[in-house]
């Protein structure tokens, strides 16, 4: 996550691809979704918005399945942000109100998803 703030993208996107397939591989279902989210979120950075979209439905097919709204507030925080780089300020906005009506409260990795979300939508 450093990583990608710093502009450091090839080895940002190399560290996320080896956080999801060491959780895959320990069967860490929670943490495979986490890195797929901060992959989809390198993605639409980098403009390949149909790629990010399979990685996000595949993290929250695995969080509703796992039935963990933290992790889930995340992805869906991530996928506001996908979708308003995508210029779905729609989808962007009902992915916000999803996670945000299912977030924990005083959870500093949730609120900073929401925070760059809402960065992303505008607000």
């Amino acid at each position: 996550m450093v990583l990608l703030e710093l502009g450091q993208r090839d080895e940002a996107r190399a560290r996320f691809e080896q956080g999801i397939e060491r959780s895959h591989a320990a069967s860490d279902r929670r943490f495979e979704a986490f890195w797929l989210g901060e992959l989809a979120r390198l993605l639409a950075h980098d403009g390949a918005f149909a790629d990010a979209r399979t990685r996000l439905e595949a993290a929250e097919s695995i969080l509703r399945a796992l039935g963990d709204p933290a992790f889930l507030a995340c992805i869906l925080g991530c996928r506001a942000e996908v979708e308003a780089l995508a210029g779905e300020r729609d989808a962007g906005e009902a992915a916000l109100l999803e996670a945000a009506a299912i977030a924990p409260r005083g959870n500093h990795d949730v609120d900073r998803a929401l925070s760059l979300a809402r960065r992303a939508l505008g607000r």
